[in-house]
């Protein structure tokens, strides 16, 4: 084949020249046309998840995770449950708030009585009022320490049914059981001082008749009902800062969706020890999705913030705004970095894929054009075979931006130039 380049003219035949019958039944040439292209801007990316609408849910506090209500790829609402952690923690933190809330109804009937017997000016009742307050207090010890029995035991049956499972080791249903006992004792001990409490106040009613309810009598209990009452809001706050109802207590520890998404990680099983820097959930919602890209330094006339961009992925057409567009170019590069915002309804997008913005502008130009079946490349060059009389040209050509099924011509072509669009193969065939 002879090579040729820049001619506007055909030369004259060249030795090796295609023959005419070839080129009538195996080749298809097409004129190379102008066309009228409006100016845009072509920059390339891949789509990311906004790191805002994504979430790591792990426990505040060790334990072990005793349930598991959700897995990867499960769309879950705002809210939903995932899974459920035990610790002893847990146990230890409700067993206080009710002896907190105990204290405080104890503290509230000390005080009211007391005001009520210097209403009364029954000074001969401090005495009795005191032995009642004994039992009382004694009565709400009681209460407590039969409220950690019953929680020991409920603890010791979850973690028997555990042991049977294979989830815990025969150490942890030991402590469980030592818990209990010790618990268990405690709970006799109480019963043992309400006794003692109930003679007590036996006797004073019958040697005690009138004591004086002073005013700094009233003045501590009024300091004790405070403190009993700021306790109790204190382990409000911790309790409701974990997850905890501090109404309903519990023996497990609730982790829940704090956003709506899909769970795309979940590095922990049922069974499984966790820590409190241990991440248990990974939550995306690819409702909105980012596209990051480089504009050259002579885009920035065309493009700003909250402007258009069409964007092509696999085929498909989306739209999407500029969110963000840096005010530094990159001084090596002279490259301007944009975010683009696109919706993605229905989940269409997926994150990592590779993605094309345009952004469309007002001013038209006119441009050569060939079909991009027409370009054979080479390597990091590309040409066309041009027709010149009976023989075909090896052309390089600089090709411009892609529009779908063509693409722009540089130089290397003229309007009118006849290209070969089919038979590319027969002609490198021939030239060899």
């Amino acid at each position: 084949l002879g090579y040729f380049l820049g001619h506007t003219s055909p030369p004259p035949a060249t030795p090796g020249a295609l023959p005419t019958r070839l080129q009538k039944t195996s080749l298809e040439t097409i004129p190379v046309e102008k066309q009228l292209v409006k100016n845009q801007v072509v920059a390339v990316g891949n789509l990311t998840t906004d790191p805002d609408r994504e979430s790591q849910v792990g426990s505040p506090i060790a334990g072990r995770v005793s349930e598991i209500h959700r897995s990867v790829g499960d769309r879950v609402e705002a809210g939903a449950p995932l899974a459920v952690i035990t610790s002893p923690e847990i146990t230890k933190l409700v067993a206080e708030h009710h002896h907190a809330e105990l204290r405080y109804q104890q503290a509230l009937a000390s005080q009211a009585q007391s005001a009520q017997a210097i209403r009364l000016g029954d000074e001969a009742r401090r005495p009795l009022e005191e032995s009642r307050t004994e039992v009382v207090s004694s009565s709400t010890e009681l209460a407590v320490r039969q409220t950690t029995r019953r929680l020991s035991q409920q603890n010791l049956e979850r973690v028997q049914g555990l042991f049977k499972m294979g989830v815990v080791s025969a150490r942890d249903l030991e402590v469980a059981k030592a818990e209990f006992t010790q618990a268990l004792a405690r709970e006799e001990q109480s019963k043992a001082l309400k006794g003692l409490a109930l003679q007590h106040r036996s006797r004073e009613q019958e040697i005690s008749s009138h004591q004086a309810v002073i005013g700094p009598k009233l003045n501590a209990l009024n300091t004790e009902l405070k403190l009993a009452e700021e306790e109790v809001r204190h382990l409000d706050v911790i309790m409701r800062n974990l997850g905890l109802d501090p109404e309903a207590g519990g023996n497990g520890l609730v982790l829940r969706a704090p956003r709506a998404g899909t769970i795309i990680e979940r590095p922990v099983s049922l069974g499984q020890a966790v820590n409190a820097e241990q991440e248990l959930f990974r939550i995306v919602d690819p409702g909105v999705l980012w596209l990051w890209v480089y504009l050259q330094e002579g885009d920035r006339q065309a493009v700003s913030a909250n402007s258009l961009a069409q964007l092509e992925v696999e085929g498909r057409k989306f739209s999407g705004r500029v969110s963000y567009l840096s005010p530094v170019l990159d001084p090596e590069t002279r490259a301007l970095k944009a975010r683009i915002l696109v919706k993605n309804h229905g989940g269409q997008l997926k994150a990592g894929t590779f993605a094309r913005a345009i952004f469309p502008a007002q001013k038209q130009r006119s441009v050569l054009r060939i079909p991009l079946e027409a370009v054979v490349v080479e390597g990091t060059s590309s040409l066309v075979f041009r027709a010149l009389g009976e023989e075909y040209a090896r052309t390089p050509v600089e090709l411009g931006p892609q529009h779908e099924d063509w693409v722009e011509v540089k130089s290397g072509l003229q309007a009118g130039d006849q290209v070969v669009r089919r038979g590319q193969t027969a002609l490198e065939q021939l030239r060899q």
